[in-house]
């Protein structure tokens, strides 16, 4: 049952995911035909700027779905309705205080880009429409979480997916017949307003939520000081270069910068599925089945390292084309930046497991070094490579704070507080998927300065048969080092669903 469960919350996921990711390339497409490089790195920035806003919810989101497990388990209607207050309570303030904050952060924002073309009061109106977009979604983190936590996020998935998809429809369309940045922004705050309406109603709906008493539970308070800490370092790390490349080199620079990562963040949308569909049920495990946790990690780390073989190796052969054939050669690609992104990609799949079990058990405080180290490593590395050797500069700091704070430290705190084995396998079965993908990268590299494109569908062909090569080569190897479990289980649950 539970494993039908992360299958139902991973396809309702991945296929709207898929569409999102299409949309997406038309969007920026259009964003940069109609509204130029100037607005689209304007976008950009108003991203990362909410982004760094959103400290101030200090992991309250996350730390509000482990705290739904017990009560969920136990049916606990009474305790969910006083949840539900405390957090909703919670996050309203927040949205206020964020409002106000976003106010005066507005005043400040023209002096983080270097030389643009807008007027201040032109970058202050259109931040605090964006801000609003983003807030009113506040109003439904309990909402969300609680169908997260139950494992019944395919309830709501496709309803969030849609309201993206809608979002990058409208916004093509307004681009293609005349709309700015203003108008596009009001869009979203019509279409979260709709969203948060449905997601209101559909929790009424499957959930008999007590409303009797007026009590809110606030416990879920007790993890954010650990949380903050996790969330403000996690930020600086994922979100930092692109207002330093803003402040030091320029929107043109995070232009190039925003065009590889939409590409590869929107393929980083459907690995982190594994992460949504997993980790409810990874809790209840944790908690329930604590033996059967080693086990299920296992398995776990051997597939992300498989997918992120056989996505990683055929999207670092396509970017770079795809990027200069789908812009028309607006874009300035550079092997050393695909590189380094497709070096990025690999290191997030590859995390996600240790993400999702230390978040699972509730490993706030003891994990909070991880990102600290990696934060500071991060800013400091970011700021002296950035001006020696520019974008490359502030990737390269990214692979490796990521590098020295997670993969040297997380491991050895999950296997010691939740699995209570040696950590060294871990280390171990790493190095053997690493020595593999690495032959694999190198030989993709070859082949990368070997051919050259001119349309989109010779680039797909040949991708697409360099991938079943890269993905036949990776079964081979799986086979011979005998980590195959994972597909097994993924055949047994096909053929389970299929019985049904």
């Amino acid at each position: 049952m539970r494993e039908k469960y992360i299958v139902k919350n991973f396809i309702t996921e991945v296929v709207p995911q898929f569409i999102i990711a299409i949309i997406g390339l038309f969007k920026s497409q259009a964003l940069l035909e109609f509204l130029g490089e100037q607005t689209a790195g304007l976008f950009q920035i108003f991203g990362q700027i909410m982004a760094y806003l959103s400290l101030l919810e200090g992991g309250m989101g996350v730390a509000s779905i482990y705290h739904l497990y017990k009560p969920l388990m136990e049916k606990d209607y009474n305790l969910l309705g006083k949840l539900k207050r405390g957090i909703g309570t919670i996050f309203k303030r927040l949205a206020i205080v964020i409002f106000f904050l976003g106010i005066v952060i507005s005043f400040i924002i023209p002096y983080f880009i270097k030389d643009n073309e807008f007027s201040n009061y032109y970058i202050q109106f259109n931040f605090m429409i964006y801000l609003i977009g983003e807030l009113i979604l506040y109003f439904t983190v309990f909402e969300r979480n609680l169908f997260t936590a139950d494992e019944k996020g395919y309830k709501i998935n496709i309803l969030m997916n849609l309201s993206i998809i809608l979002k990058g429809i409208f916004e093509i369309i307004m681009l293609n017949f005349g709309g700015n940045l203003t108008q596009i922004l009001f869009m979203f705050i019509i279409i979260n307003c709709i969203l948060n309406i449905a997601l209101i109603y559909l929790t009424k709906k499957n959930y008999p939520i007590s409303t009797t008493s007026k009590e809110r539970d606030y416990s879920v308070l007790k993890d954010v000081k650990n949380l903050f800490v996790h969330k403000i370092s996690n930020l600086i790390t994922n979100n930092i270069d692109v207002l330093i490349l803003s402040k030091v080199l320029g929107l043109s620079y995070v232009v190039i910068y925003t065009t590889y990562n939409m590409i590869i963040t929107n393929i980083n949308a459907f690995i982190t599925k594994f992460y949504t569909a997993t980790i409810g049920s990874v809790g209840k495990i944790i908690n329930e089945k604590k033996g059967e946790s080693n086990y299920i990690f296992k398995e776990f780390n051997a597939m992300m390292f498989f997918i992120a073989t056989v996505i990683g190796i055929p999207m670092f052969f396509a970017i770079d084309e795809f990027i200069n054939i789908w812009y028309k050669g607006q874009i300035d690609t550079k092997i050393t930046v695909s590189i380094l992104f497709t070096v990025q990609f690999i290191v997030y799949c590859i995390r996600i497991p240790l993400i999702t079990f230390s978040e699972a058990a509730g490993l706030f405080k003891e994990t909070k070094i991880c990102p600290i180290l990696g934060a500071i490593i991060n800013l400091v590395l970011s700021l002296v490579l950035v001006q020696i050797i520019q974008i490359e500069g502030v990737l390269l700091a990214t692979v490796i704070s990521s590098i020295l704070a997670e993969y040297l430290i997380r491991p050895v705190i999950i296997y010691k507080k939740i699995f209570k084995r040696n950590f060294i396998e871990y280390y171990f079965t790493t190095f053997k998927f690493m020595i593999f993908m690495i032959i694999l990268f190198f030989i993709t590299i070859k082949l990368k300065l070997i051919f050259k494109f001119l349309n989109i569908l010779d680039l797909f062909i040949v991708t697409f048969i360099i991938g079943c090569i890269n993905l036949i080569i990776t079964l081979i190897y799986y086979y011979v080092i005998k980590e195959t479990v994972f597909l097994k289980r993924l055949i047994k649950i096909r053929r389970s669903g299929n019985d049904d």
